[in-house]
């Protein structure tokens, strides 16, 4: 699969940007997503796009506060799904290095990575940017094949800290994603 990238459009501070009150407690919420959708279904799974050596986003980089745009990261992108109904679009940046905590995490299959990240006593997390994709945005497009509904999509990113490195989990809210339904 193609990566799919999350940079064709701005990502904000949280605080810079008006949200919806629907979707504001989902965008804003400090603890794990994968608790949260756990919560709204019994059959919750994680369908493993794609997981392997490749190249940061620039933006990305920027955001991770990384010295050098570098090849050595592991691009890891999932649904996060009720059943077969896709609910969230998750892309992750995760450092190739040394530290055994962050190879663990080059081979964690379809393992919920929040699941690890939020059960580790040293992951540090930092704050949220958000941004809302439009229709004919890359994952605008790739959700509307993928679910066969358009319209546009808010999704947050943050880093997660560990072993001195930024882990990055950016999180596109799908249109079947219950932060919808209110």
């Amino acid at each position: 699969m193609a990566s799919t990238h999350l940079s064709d459009v701005t990502w904000v501070n949280i605080d810079d940007l008006p949200l919806p009150d629907a979707l504001a407690d989902w965008l804003t919420d400090e603890d794990s997503l994968t608790l949260k959708l756990q919560r709204y279904t019994g059959q919750f799974n994680v369908r493993v796009l794609r997981h392997e050596k490749a190249t940061a986003q620039s933006d990305e980089v920027a955001f991770m506060q990384t010295a050098q745009h570098t090849p050595d990261v592991q691009v890891r992108e999932v649904l996060l799904c009720d059943e077969e109904r896709p609910w969230v679009f998750a892309r992750s940046i995760i450092p190739q290095h040394p530290s055994r905590i962050l190879q663990q995490l080059q081979d964690i299959g379809e393992q919920p990575l929040g699941q690890i990240l939020f059960t580790h006593p040293d992951v540090v997390t930092g704050p949220f940017q958000v941004a809302r994709f439009g229709p004919a945005s890359h994952i605008g497009r790739f959700s509307t094949g993928l679910t066969g509904s358009e319209r546009d999509l808010w999704a947050r990113r943050r880093n997660f800290w560990l072993a001195d490195q930024a882990i990055l989990v950016a999180e596109v809210f799908l249109p079947n994603a219950p932060c919808y339904d209110k």
